[in-house]
């Protein structure tokens, strides 16, 4: 039986969307993913994280904002594994 990208990950998820990428660059299916961050503030002087994962392999950057550093990182990393997992579809 042949196994593709989407039987390494059972159910994509948001919260666990950077533990997923990860593990499946660990096993072999496209480099480890790469974060930028950047704070900006808006008018009330709140924060707001801007932040771009991105795979070598992958011809797109995936990018959220959010109030939220670690928001941010999750929404960009589940956008990014919703497209490795799904692109061939």
């Amino acid at each position: 039986m042949l196994f593709t990208i989407q039987d390494e990950i059972d159910e994509p998820s948001l919260n666990m969307a950077i533990n997923q990428l990860e593990t499946l660059a660990r096993r072999g299916y496209f480099s480890c993913p790469e974060y930028t961050a950047e704070e900006h503030h808006d008018e009330n002087g709140n924060p707001l994280w801007h932040v771009e994962c991105h795979i070598d392999e992958a011809e797109y950057y995936f990018y959220a904002d959010a109030s939220s550093k670690k928001q941010a990182k999750k929404q960009a990393a589940y956008d990014m594994l919703m497209y490795v997992l799904y692109e061939e579809d």
